[in-house]
């Protein structure tokens, strides 16, 4: 009875409408590249963008300190700036670099599919099939894992045959 009950609770997330759920596949594989762009960008020392919405609206949230506020003396003991960063080879440093480059191409792609699967009514929105909202939701699965693969497998020292079966 148990599992039944958590089962007809897991239902009751699911979309009724289908663009809505391939939105939310999108979406989820979108929140994966970021999360990657912003690893990538942490092991290369330049700052990661803000990530935007996916629909073009981009919320505004007060930030936690103004820009030039001093920082405590707590915060500057554990912050270890440059010390904490890892040195890359040279060609550790291309690699990286150009699999930032295709997590950029990728996120771009994934916003744009997501404002696909925003119903044609509203203003501005393209009109995509569920065929090819579905393809590329699979595809969105499938980059963010194999972005994932990649990323894990070049920072911190390059794993060859991990990064090589990533790219599967």
């Amino acid at each position: 009875v148990g599992k039944a009950l958590d089962r007809a609770k897991s239902l009751e997330r699911i979309s009724a409408h289908n663009r809505a759920a391939t939105r939310r596949r999108i979406l989820l594989g979108l929140a994966q590249l970021r999360d990657a762009h912003r690893e990538l960008s942490q092991v290369l020392g330049i700052a990661a963008p803000e990530p935007s919405s996916p629909t073009g609206f981009t919320p505004t949230n007060p930030p936690d300190k103004a820009p030039n506020t001093p920082r405590s003396e707590e915060e500057t003991d554990l912050d270890l700036g440059d010390l904490d960063r890892e040195d890359l080879a040279p060609h550790e440093q291309r690699l990286v670099e150009a699999v930032l480059s295709a997590v950029s191409v990728l996120e771009d792609s994934l916003k744009r599919a997501s404002q696909a699967c925003i119903p044609a009514g509203e203003l501005g929105t393209p009109q995509a099939s569920l065929s090819e909202l579905e393809a590329a939701a699979q595809a969105a699965v499938a980059a963010s894992r194999a972005v994932e693969g990649l990323t894990s497998n070049s920072i911190g020292g390059l794993d060859r045959d991990g990064f090589a079966v990533s790219l599967e």
